[in-house]
């Protein structure tokens, strides 16, 4: 990713989100966004669909 040109933190930060996620520290799911949105997430589907003028 350096050598593609990537700033240094970001790599960084990329680098210890897969390390966290391989430690298996992200396998657990939780409530927390729904908690914090005061309702259920969407789907990615219904996000997309939501917003599909910004992918054309």
């Amino acid at each position: 990713m350096l050598e593609r040109g990537i700033k240094k933190d970001f790599v960084t930060v990329m680098v210890m989100l897969y390390l966290i996620t391989q430690l298996g520290n992200a396998k657990e799911v939780t409530d927390t966004a729904a908690k914090v949105l005061g309702h259920a997430p969407r789907t990615i589907q219904n996000y997309i669909f939501d917003n599909q003028k910004y992918f054309k």
